[in-house]
């Protein structure tokens, strides 16, 4: 055996005593019948254990009330074969009283909190180790307890040779933080749950370290102490263990060198480091099973938070259709097509239908997916309420008792646009509260959130997958309304304006054209389907039906064609421009816009926009109102436009007036 000032002869220190050596053994005895001895702290010591192959100082030395000597060895042998090792009896460690004891008086002694001593049993519960929690100097902090029945308690020195049941306000530290702090920083440090753990890797040749109470106690205050170290965590074979591990990885992001959660291989439920190394670990196979472990990342370690299932547990369904391969339950839906082609009617005609239970147009009654009546939702941006969209619903034949409408979402009492995706839940909510069916956008672009841009994809892929999961958790349909851009030729999937988004998360697209032969007919054709075959083109004219409020216009369906749509988007765009209802209403939301006066022409033109008014249409409105521009003079750039009607005042002219008078 070696001891700190070189070998000695293990045998004859342990040779029974002669009659002139002394009866009472003293704590330098019994370092001197140890090897490795280190001092820890304040009548603290420790040294390598002689019941086992210790390749680190495991044995903890000490003096308790009276002079008494404490020994525990932290790879769990008993003070009994530590004793019988060193050549030494248990009575040994209790050196005898000299000098007799002073008597005491009440009136002596002081008052001070209960002192649980140091016993070899405690009721039916048996000390079997003790783990010394130190500051980096070595001095005592507090001190773990592991009893038999297996059961664990924390005390604190109470300054007098006894222990507070209790750890109170003291610092916490990591255990063995003296050498955790000495460690080489070019090894790794193997974090475990408890201490029992530190010691098996530490008899094993490692540097390793856990926090006092186990399993969810970690405290971001312990990573500072592993700051550009290679963490090795060996989390308990339970789940709290591996909670643990993933929270001591994710205390480490940023800190650490480097951070590994490694599995032991074979482990028994609940079991740890401790329990691989009794079943045949060694420090080579550990080492080999660091080698290959990947470094931990927190996208790692969030892979279980997808919203992921196994396909085999998802029971197989039809295709719910409510106008049989056109519109299904539960998905998104992409109608385009020029203005004034019938885009609205087209879907105020399904819409109608879908209230009353009536087959969709052509067709036998089999060509409707629910004969029973169907509550429908219109998001509508461009049509007034009275004048407009109730003659055309009515018109059509629409039970309006089952017609919801929006245009706008009240927002602690104010009314504001209809922003999507940001308002996708309150839209999902509604649509459940009211056993909406279908759900009808006219014209979508104006409900996009206005810090998107749908001309790109990423952004307009945010807002449509939002709304295509509203349509699949409620099993509504939801039918868009966009108009077409102004390109030419290629596929008409590109046609529609905005992004290729639109289409893309659309399980079903169709498009609104003219008949090349015939102005007066419209067709209704599919562009893609991803859930069922493409459907046949239908024809049909926009007729009108007489109402309460006039003569108000109606799809009259004619039939199905062979006109498909790449036919009916690509005609030769008529010189005049825009159909001239569309420009008298713009013309008509110009003045609206302009009634409170004069106006920024930017803001003018982007409320103009909201509802669905497209920059040449614009145009043409401004020029038919006769409206005037200008920059208020004196200015200086960059100054904005304005513009106002004939007969209106600019804003400057009104102040100047005002002053004059």
């Amino acid at each position: 055996m070696k001891t700190k000032n070189g070998p000695r002869d293990v045998a004859a220190s342990r040779r029974p005593r002669t009659s002139k050596q002394s009866k009472t053994t003293t704590i330098e005895d019994v370092l001197q019948l140890l090897s490795g001895v280190r001092r820890t702290g304040k009548g603290q010591w420790e040294a390598k254990c002689p019941c086992h192959d210790d390749q680190r100082a495991s044995l903890s030395i000490g003096l308790g009330d009276e002079g008494r000597i404490l020994l525990n060895c932290h790879a769990g042998c008993t003070v009994e074969d530590v004793v019988r090792a060193l050549g030494l009896k248990l009575s040994d460690l209790m050196p005898h009283v000299t000098t007799p004891q002073r008597l005491r008086t009440a009136s002596s002694v002081k008052v001070r909190r209960k002192v649980t001593p140091e016993p070899s049993t405690n009721g039916h519960r048996k000390i079997v180790a003790t783990y010394d929690y130190t500051d980096a100097d070595g001095e005592l902090l507090y001190q773990v307890v592991r009893y038999a029945p297996k059961d664990f308690r924390q005390r604190r020195p109470n300054g007098s040779g006894g222990w507070l049941n209790q750890v109170g306000d003291v610092r916490r530290v990591l255990y063995r933080l003296p050498e955790l702090r000495d460690a080489d920083p070019k090894k790794s440090v193997f974090v475990v749950e408890g201490e029992k753990d530190v010691e098996t890797l530490r008899a094993a040749g490692f540097a390793a370290t856990c926090n006092v109470g186990g399993a969810g106690k970690w405290r971001p205050e312990y990573s500072e102490e592993l700051k550009g170290r290679k963490v090795v965590i060996l989390p308990d074979n339970d789940d709290p263990g591996r909670r643990h591990g993933e929270q001591i990885a994710q205390s480490l992001q940023g800190i650490a060198r480097s951070v590994r959660i490694l599995e032991l291989p074979g482990l028994p439920e609940k079991g740890d480091a401790s329990d691989w190394f009794a079943a045949g670990g060694t420090r080579a196979k550990l080492l080999a099973l660091v080698k290959e472990c990947p470094p931990w990342t927190l996208a790692e370690s969030r892979a279980d938070e997808f919203d992921a299932c196994t396909l085999n547990d998802v029971e197989a369904r039809k295709v719910r259709w409510l106008w049989n391969e056109r519109v299904a339950c539960g998905m998104f839906h992409d109608w385009s097509g020029d203005p004034g082609g019938g885009k609205s009617l087209v879907l105020m005609d399904f819409l109608a239908r879908l209230t009353q239970g009536w087959p969709m147009a052509p067709g036998p009654r089999s060509k409707i997916g629910s004969r029973k009546p169907v509550n429908v939702l219109l998001l509508t941006g461009e049509e007034a309420l009275a004048e407009t969209l109730r003659p055309r619903m009515e018109a059509a034949g629409a039970d309006l008792k089952r017609v919801k409408v929006i245009q706008s979402f009240r927002d602690n009492g104010t009314d504001v646009p209809i922003s999507l995706p940001e308002h996708c839940p309150q839209l999902e909510a509604f649509i459940e509260r009211h056993r909406i069916g279908c759900v009808g956008i006219d014209p979508l672009m104006s409900f996009m959130s206005r810090d998107l841009d749908s001309h790109a994809d990423a952004d307009a892929r945010v807002a449509l997958t939002a709304l295509a999961k509203v349509a699949e958790r409620t099993g509504a349909a939801i039918v868009g309304i966009r108009h077409l851009n102004k390109k030419s030729g290629g596929s008409p999937i590109y046609r529609s304006g905005g992004s290729i988004a639109f289409a893309a998360v659309a399980r079903v697209v169709m498009m609104i054209g003219r008949d090349p032969e015939d102005d007066d007919v419209r067709v209704f054709a599919a562009v893609k389907s991803n859930v069922g075959r493409e459907p046949e083109s239908l024809a049909y004219r926009i007729g009108t039906k007489q109402t309460s409020v006039g003569e108000m216009p109606i799809v009259e369906w004619i039939g199905p064609t062979e006109l498909r749509a790449d036919k009916v988007i690509d005609l030769p765009r008529r010189k005049h421009g825009p159909e001239p209802l569309l420009t008298d209403k713009a013309v008509e939301v110009l003045r609206e816009l302009l009634a409170d006066g004069p106006m920024k022409s930017k803001e003018l033109e982007a409320a103009a926009a909201e509802q669905g008014i497209s920059r040449g249409t614009y145009d043409l409105a401004r020029k038919k109102l006769g409206v005037a521009g200008a920059k208020e003079p004196g200015v200086p750039p960059p100054s904005p436009w304005w513009t106002k009607e004939p007969g209106q005042v600019w804003p400057w002219e009104k102040s100047k007036k005002q002053k004059t008078t």
